[in-house]
């Protein structure tokens, strides 16, 4: 039995760096400079805006559309996790792997945190995360800060991610690397994936007291109950690396792992394969690569199916077990197709064929339509856009690119019947600038869309930074009262930002949220308008801790 990690995308340019460095466990990494652009979504696959992403010391936002871009990011090619948290997520994250003269697009699934149960701390108490997961948990086993017993009411929410689905590369944080007890690089089998994450009466971070464990139990679907070992690894997920850390064994009871942990964000049921590493090249008969397509890869002798799209060169890369036979799916992306216009039988490899290149041949016939896009990106003064991102909506699928360093751009779409109507968007989020153009009637040939961005979009947040970390809350919306401004940071209204603002200058303002109960000293330098900004900086102090911040805020007024 293996379980397929997920096949892992980039697309290529020219100004590629190299350095040698060593992420300790993993093996000695190549870095290469990269652009990392992508899209945040939910788990039914619409957009994420204002989810914070991060990759190693650099953060952006997404806006509306879910989207991002990081420039000049040190890209390795044993992988380098991009992450993205937002408020009512649990954190999600894409393993991205690099290669020569390579830049990355990456897709992020996050999965909504679901609150699960709320008891006081003095007594302990259980939470149940599927119908057959949950967690339980000591009393007095709590800690806010790491080393002191924390005293008030738990609320525990998270969700469980179900072995058997075939979302489950694409909801899992990262991939499925792991790094055994003997300090190997290895490749995950899941029989179930549990997040977890607890929160105090102010909305504080909490996790479990140094020297205390809780005991989680991972429900396994009937259909995985025949495959189970009677005892399995447990694995953590370490945010920072990207990669699956084996701390501990549960044991199979009945339909449940049972098994205790010290700590908690990711936990994982996985036994181990041998890892191959795996890249194909998808061309058409004359040798053309093909971009842009739908690739699935099974796993004939297990479970487990990993998806992904040729990148421009017309290359996947990923990892494989071993000692399995693949099937390759490819597929146009079009739903009117009716099944994959290509699929073939690869493997099986062991480790020592690692790294496998494969190279396949798709014969389109005739019903396949090629349509090829290109032009050029430019501001509403004519201005040539570089970096912008370009996605090509129509029947719902969607395919995305970036402009060169002169704003244009080139794009191959296949598909296998008429395209009544394709939407070109175009965005530059430095700029915090958008555009669409649509044609109709896509049949084949060459298409030239140029696209001008006009539209203004306020980039609204509200970031908070210390010394150790920076912390970046969105949406935020500005409403002007007759005694006070409020920057109400989410629609539930459970975090705001209240201050004695009426106009530019300075004054005083309280924040209360997930980081406590704050007062600020706060610098307003734009206060515009009802559909305009207001935007400012601050210093803030925790009333409780004394721990200070310092801050900005931009924020579209809406009253």
């Amino acid at each position: 039995m293996s379980m397929l990690m997920l096949l892992l995308l980039f697309s290529c340019r020219d100004e590629t760096t190299e350095t040698e460095t060593t992420i300790n466990p993993l093996e000695p990494d190549t870095n290469y400079e990269q652009l990392v652009y992508g899209q945040v979504l939910t788990a039914d696959g619409n957009p994420v805006g204002g989810a914070t992403v991060s990759l190693k010391d650099k953060m952006t936002l997404t806006d509306e559309m879910g989207l991002f871009l990081i420039e000049n990011a040190a890209i390795g090619d044993k992988g380098t996790q991009v992450s993205a948290i937002k408020e009512g997520y649990l954190y999600g994250g894409y393993r991205l792997y690099a290669s020569n003269n390579a830049n990355s697009f990456v897709e992020i699934k996050l999965m909504e945190d679901k609150f699960s149960n709320e008891f006081n701390s003095n007594v302990g108490g259980a939470a149940t995360l599927s119908p057959n997961s949950l967690v339980s948990f000591e009393p007095n086993s709590f800690t806010a800060n790491g080393m002191d017993v924390y005293t008030g009411n738990v609320s525990v929410s998270g969700n469980w991610i179900d072995p058997s689905s075939e979302q489950l590369l694409q909801l899992t944080p990262g991939d499925l690397t792991g790094i055994n007890l003997d300090n190997q690089r290895v490749m995950l089998s899941s029989l179930g994936m549990l997040g977890v994450e607890l929160r105090g009466d102010n909305g504080e971070e909490l996790n479990l007291l140094p020297g205390t464990t809780a005991e989680i139990k991972f429900e396994v679907p009937d259909e995985l109950i025949s495959e189970a070992p009677s005892t399995i690894p447990l694995w953590s997920f370490d945010e920072i690396e990207g990669v699956w850390i084996e701390e501990a064994s549960a044991q199979l009871v009945g339909n449940q792992y049972v098994g205790n942990v010290s700590h908690f964000s990711w936990w994982n049921a996985d036994f181990i394969n041998p890892i191959v590493d795996f890249c194909m090249e998808v061309l058409d008969n004359d040798g053309n690569p093909l971009e842009g397509l739908s690739v699935s890869v099974k796993s004939l002798n297990g479970f487990g199916c990993a998806t992904g799209y040729t990148n421009s060169l017309g290359y996947l890369c990923g990892t494989v077990p071993e000692n399995t036979e693949l099937e390759i799916f490819i597929n146009t992306g079009n739903s009117n197709c009716n099944g994959p216009i290509h699929s073939e039988v690869v493997g099986p490899y062991t480790s020592n064929d690692s790294p496998v290149f494969e190279q396949i041949i798709i014969n389109a016939s005739n019903a396949i339509l090629t349509s090829s896009f290109s032009g050029v990106i430019t501001d509403c003064a004519g201005n040539v856009v570089p970096d912008a991102i370009v996605q090509f909506n129509y029947d719902n699928n969607t395919v995305t690119t970036i402009t060169n360093a002169n704003g244009e751009y080139d794009q191959e779409i296949i598909h296998c019947d008429p395209i009544e109507n394709l939407e070109v968007y175009a965005v530059s989020i430095d700029l915090a600038l958008d555009g669409q153009s649509n044609v109709a009637n896509v049949t084949g040939g060459n298409y030239m869309v140029n696209v001008d961005l006009c539209n203004d979009f306020i980039d609204s947040n509200i970031l908070f930074s210390d010394p150790s970390t920076t912390i970046l809350l969105s949406p935020v919306v500005a409403k002007v009262k007759p005694f006070e401004t409020i920057l109400v940071i989410d629609d539930q209204g459970q975090q705001v930002l209240g201050m004695d603002c009426m106009g530019v200058g300075s004054c005083t303002g309280t924040f209360l949220g997930n980081l406590g109960m704050l007062e600020l000293d706060i610098t307003i330098t734009k206060f515009g308008n009802i559909g305009d900004s207001i935007e400012g900086t601050f210093m803030a102090t925790d009333v409780q801790t004394n721990q200070t911040y310092t801050g900005s805020f931009v924020s579209e007024r809406v009253e």
